[in-house]
């Protein structure tokens, strides 16, 4: 088919809407078409059919991309492949077509950057910033020229976020920038971009500088300021700075604001240095500026520039007018002159100068100062004298002046000529000057020209001034009579001058008595003490007084009568004065007048007692009165009130107890000294000497029974002789050894150790009923046999038999005896009810010993004692104490909030009322702090149980070895607690004990 017969078959096809064909024969048109301008033409019209009337724009992309394949060419396609690719959502296929002909057409700049762009633009409506950015640079590459591309790269780089990008294209185009405008712009935007963006606060402080250097303008301080802080580099600006100061060296008014900047700049960042030439400059720019000349003036002194600061100081002090100021400013130079510059000489002649033309007070004082720091005396002296050369209106002035130059002279030149020459000259002046006559005076008193000195002092003395002033003054010029001149009539002459001032002073006094005493004159001394301790209202000086009176009276009229009632008076007035009694106890003792001693040594004593003085006076007093009265009077019954004063104040002293038992023996108060020798043994129990002298004194009584019990404890001690022993032996013959009845609540009082605490027994008792049971053990855990290990106290045994008598005299009971091979004598069975543990040895024992063993083992069995002595651990023992305790609190008294094992007062819960209501009797008087009060218990325990076994068995020696072979006391040593039983055993309530069970030796 030709080609016409070819279009016109495709315009008949068109005609009739036979549009699918249609696209066939055009699609057949191009297989055979070979001009560029018609395929081109019969694409186009293909797409158009595919997009229009049959409305498939996907097929109308696909022949639309299969043309631009053949004839890339952004001018045809761009319009169409969009809205193709718009209208089928197949942009993807479009962007890739144009990608392949970026790259088709690499090799020819012009037609590549003209893809590259198109795919900028379509790549920035799909949002894909990375392609954008990827064809900008590209055509940037491509066509540096292109500033339009440029401006949307930069904006591309922006948005991706590629500020370092940005910064080099800015940094290009402001190299390539010619117009000013336009190089400011780009400028501008660089330092932005270095700042805001990258933080390179240097590079944008460069490029700012780089415009400062190119045309100097302080304008832009603040800028630069900004950048060099953020920069941390100052120094870059400073040089810029300094650098303008140069160039506009010749014209000093634009150079000023880049001095004052600078100065600014350097003082904020400390460099005094190097704001110094520019301060300077400026203060020499403005001469007549009082603060630039201040500000250099602070600047020489900061940086230590003295000499610079004393030039600049002196060329304004002739400047000054105001005297004040030049006062001042005379005094800055001097001190700078002497402290930093060493010149202390040009110093003093400055001041020098300016204080003899005005007398300044002040410079006066500056002066005086200097000459002292550097021994410029001389000089000083001159300087008074030429000040001296003047006319003085006013007598007063020229007499301070010549005082001043007589100090300088007599005190710092050792001048003395001159010195007294200047006082002359000033009491011309002034007849009474006070300073010139007291240091004409201390001159003459240097060279020891005394009468000289007595007549300046006399002239001082008789010149107006207060009455207490002149006193003083006739007090000094008797003191110099008597002392220098050795005229003791011209000094009794002048103190009565001052006594005739102010009359029966005490100094006066005590200097005339001192005469009077140095002339024998004591009935003239003792007036003068007499008006001295009238007039003195302090007791303690005033009892001084009366005692030296006193003293005199003993020592140099010897009239020791009388001297005893002074020394009494003296201690009437003050009772601390102990010397003064023992003035009394010497003068008594060496008369031999020992009733009056007693007499005194009394009165002494109530008054130490009355006015609380200290113990040891009191007792030395004490002391004292008992040994005249028993070796020197024989009055036993004041020497035992006397000694018992002192057992009150040191009830451990036994050589006192040792005297009182002495003489209340000689008193024939037999009880009492019975009572002080148990003292005696309470102080030592293990003092053989004690119990000796108690025996003594119990035979001396009558006391057959307590000497025989003091005779036991020799025995036992091993320190008994042999009359002691026999007497010892002979009481046992005549004493049985088994009480006649039981022990009743007075017996019990009488043998409960005294700290044991009632209100740990009350608790212990109100809940045995719970915690026996509770905190028992069984038979198998204590490893006894129920049938094989019972014993059976009823069965006829000597063991039996002692155990009931011991049960019988305790009014203690235990339900059952265990046979124990592991117990040491007899124990305690921490069962419920309580047994006894039996060693198997006991069958055995004798009277004493199963008694002994008998006696405690059942006080300790008792249920108030059972979780005590039930458990061989002492530990385990105290915490089965304070358990029960705690958990008593806690039921009866929860607010204490006292912490308690929950289970254990759960079970107390379940007291009867009866022992609920005795429970909480007891709690109240629990002792504080608990586990203190709890020991203390277990001690009362321990010792109560020994001295029942001693009681029952009636051997002492037996039931001291049973203490010393305890495996399981309760508390304390063995040697703590033989005491405690030797004390016991020779103690009043033991024997009325055995009295009372009739085992006490019966009398002869």
């Amino acid at each position: 088919m030709s080609e016409e017969t070819g279009l016109e078959r495709a315009d008949r096809l068109e005609a009739e809407g036979r549009h699918e064909e249609l696209v066939g024969q055009l699609i057949e048109l191009l297989e055979g078409e070979g001009d560029p301008a018609r395929r081109m033409a019969l694409y186009r019209r293909a797409s158009a059919a595919l997009e229009g009337p049959l409305g498939s724009a996907e097929d109308a992309l696909m022949v639309s991309l299969q043309a631009f394949d053949e004839f890339p060419d952004d001018g045809h396609f761009a319009e169409w492949l969009a809205r193709l690719a718009d209208g089928c959502g197949a942009w993807h296929r479009v962007l890739a077509a144009y990608e392949n002909a970026c790259e088709r057409w690499q090799g020819e700049p012009a037609t590549a950057a003209t893809f590259h762009r198109r795919l900028a633009g379509w790549y920035a409506l799909q949002g894909e910033a990375t392609e954008v950015l990827r064809h900008r640079l590209t055509l940037s590459d491509l066509d540096p020229g292109d500033r339009a591309n440029e401006d949307a790269l930069i904006d591309a780089l922006e948005d991706a976020g590629e500020w370092a990008v940005v910064a080099e294209l800015w940094k290009g185009r402001l190299v390539k920038a010619t117009d000013p405008g336009e190089q400011a712009a780009a400028r501008a935007r660089l330092v932005e971009l270095y700042e805001g963006r990258l933080n390179r606060p240097g590079d944008a402080l460069a490029l700012t500088l780089q415009a400062f250097e190119a045309a100097p303008d302080d304008a832009r301080s603040g800028e630069l300021a900004r950048l060099a802080e953020r920069a941390r580099d100052w120094q870059p600006v400073f040089s810029a700075y300094e650098a303008a100061c140069a160039r506009f060296a010749a014209d000093p008014d634009r150079a000023e604001p880049f001095h004052a900047r600078l100065v600014g700049w350097y003082d904020l960042t400390d460099q005094d240095q190097a704001a110094t030439p520019h301060k300077i400059w400026l203060a020499q720019r403005h001469p007549q500026d009082p603060a630039r000349q201040r500000e250099l003036a602070h600047l020489f002194e900061a940086q230590g520039r003295w000499a610079e600061l004393k030039d600049l100081l002196c060329s304004q002090l002739n400047t000054l007018a105001d005297a004040p100021t030049r006062v001042r400013m005379v005094l800055r130079i001097a001190q700078i002159l002497e402290e930093k510059l060493a010149d202390p000489q040009e110093a003093f002649e400055l001041l020098g100068r300016v204080y003899v033309e005005a007398l300044d007070g002040g410079l006066e004082m500056h002066l005086e100062h200097l000459a002292e720091r550097h021994g410029l005396f001389k000089a000083l002296a001159r300087i008074y004298r030429r000040a001296l050369d003047r006319t003085f209106a006013d007598v007063g002035e020229a007499a301070a002046l010549h005082l001043k130059a007589a100090t300088i002279y007599g005190e710092r030149l050792g001048d003395l000529r001159r010195a007294a020459d200047q006082y002359a000259l000033v009491l011309q002046y002034e007849p009474d000057n006070e300073r010139a006559l007291a240091a004409l005076g201390a001159l003459f008193e240097a060279e020891g020209r005394w009468e000289e000195l007595a007549e300046v002092r006399r002239r001082e003395a008789e010149a107006p001034a207060e009455a207490d002033i002149r006193y003083r003054r006739w007090l000094a010029l008797g003191d110099l009579y008597r002392e220098q001149l050795n005229d003791t009539v011209r000094a009794v002459e002048a103190w009565f001058k001052a006594q005739e001032v102010l009359p029966d002073t005490s100094p006066v006094l005590l200097r005339l008595l001192d005469a009077y005493r140095e002339t024998d004159r004591w009935e003239a001394s003792i007036t003068v003490l007499r008006k001295l301790a009238k007039r003195e209202e302090d007791p303690a000086k005033q009892a001084k007084y009366v005692y030296a009176i006193g003293i005199i009276q003993r020592d140099k009229i010897e009239d020791h009568y009388v001297a005893v009632r002074t020394l009494d008076k003296a201690l009437e007035i003050d009772p601390t004065l102990v010397r003064a009694f023992q003035a009394i106890d010497e003068i008594l003792t060496a008369d031999h007048d020992y009733a009056r001693q007693d007499r005194y040594y009394r009165k002494m004593l109530v008054r130490a007692r009355q006015h609380r003085l200290d113990d040891a006076l009191v007792i030395s007093l004490a002391r004292n009165l008992g040994e005249i009265n028993r070796s020197r009077l024989a009055n036993y019954a004041e020497a035992i009130k006397a000694y018992e004063i002192v057992a009150r104040k040191r009830p451990d002293d036994r050589p006192t107890r040792a005297l009182l038992t002495e003489l209340y023996a000689l008193e024939g108060d037999h009880q009492a000294a019975v009572k002080q020798a148990f003292s005696l043994v309470r102080l030592d129990p293990t003092d053989p000497g004690g119990y000796r002298e108690l025996a003594r004194r119990h035979l001396d009584a009558g006391h057959l029974d307590g000497a025989w019990c003091a005779s036991q404890a020799l025995v036992v001690l091993g320190q008994a002789n042999a009359d002691e022993r026999r007497f010892y032996d002979e009481g046992r013959r005549h004493s049985t050894a088994q009480a006649q009845r039981s022990l009743d609540a007075g017996d019990w009082a009488l043998l409960t150790w005294a700290a044991r605490s009632q209100a740990i027994d009350g608790v212990l008792l109100a809940t045995h009923e719970i915690t026996g049971p509770l905190l028992a053990r069984t038979p198998k855990a204590l490893g006894l046999h129920p049938r094989k290990d019972q014993l059976d106290l009823d069965a006829p045994s000597d063991l039996g038999q002692i155990l009931k008598y011991t049960q019988q005299v305790t009014g203690v009971t235990v339900a059952s005896a265990w046979l124990s091979p592991t117990t040491v004598g007899l124990g305690v069975a921490d069962l419920w009810p309580p047994g006894l543990l039996v060693a198997p040895d006991m069958a055995s024992a004798g009277f004493a010993e199963a008694a002994a063993r008998g006696a405690r083992a059942l006080y300790l069995a008792s249920v108030q004692h059972i979780l005590a002595s039930g458990d061989p651990d002492p530990l385990r023992a105290r915490q089965r104490v304070l358990g029960v305790i705690a958990a008593s609190l806690a039921l009866v008294a929860p607010q204490l909030e006292v912490p308690a094992e929950a289970k254990l007062v759960e079970a107390l819960g379940k007291l009867t009322a009866g022992r609920r209501a005795d429970l909480e009797a007891a709690v109240p008087g629990l002792p504080q702090p608990l586990d203190q009060g709890v020991e203390a218990w277990f001690e009362a325990v321990e010792h109560t149980a020994n001295r029942l076994a001693l009681l029952v068995s009636c051997d002492l020696a037996t039931v001291a070895r049973l203490i010393r072979d305890e495996p399981h006391p309760l508390v304390g040593d063995p040697a703590t607690r033989l005491r405690a039983l030797l004390l016991f055993a020779v103690s009043p309530q033991y024997t009325e004990l055995r009295k009372r069970l009739g085992l006490n030796v019966p009398q002869r």
